[in-house]
């Protein structure tokens, strides 16, 4: 990002995902969650809520699920049910939170067709290592399945720590 574009009133968040990734990648792992909380939330609050939601999706992906489902209810309250990213990303981490197994397929397919398949590929991952029951597990392998051809980006979740 330019300097100019780091200017832009939004672009806070953007940098709080790119912030992210580079702590991560830094060997601190659990310092992405407080800088994309703070700004998923005041990005929310400055009426940026379609990029709060999409830079919350990074503690998705690193597998911090309960911090990404506080974080997205609170924004969710002040979101229109038809904006069905910040809604079928909110349910993806709420059902993740919950081990809610039966309605993760749906959630997921939701949040595929709102264009997040890395998002869903690395929720997949880590619901699968908190053991849902078989059907459960095999219906989650048929998304990934289904998703995985169409991604070039690696997962990057392990557990809560990076993969990638």
């Amino acid at each position: 990002m330019t300097r100019g574009q780091r200017t832009y009133r939004g672009a806070f968040i953007q940098c709080s995902e790119a912030e992210a990734w580079i702590l991560v990648h830094s060997g601190k792992p659990e310092a992405p969650v407080p800088v994309v909380e703070k700004a998923a939330l005041a990005g929310a609050e400055a009426g940026y809520p379609f990029l709060a939601v999409l830079a919350t999706c990074v503690l998705i992906r690193l597998g911090f699920v309960e911090p990404a489902a506080s974080v997205l209810t609170q924004i969710g309250a002040g979101v229109p049910p038809t904006l069905e990213l910040a809604t079928s990303i909110r349910d993806l981490a709420v059902a993740m939170r919950d081990r809610d197994w039966t309605a993760l397929p749906a959630v997921m397919k939701r949040v595929v067709a709102c264009g997040q398949e890395p998002t869903v590929l690395d929720a997949i991952e880590i619901v699968l290592r908190m053991r849902p029951p078989a059907e459960g597990a095999r219906k989650l392998a048929v998304i990934q399945a289904e998703v995985a051809g169409g991604v070039d980006e690696p997962c990057c979740s392990d557990g809560g720590a990076p993969r990638c």
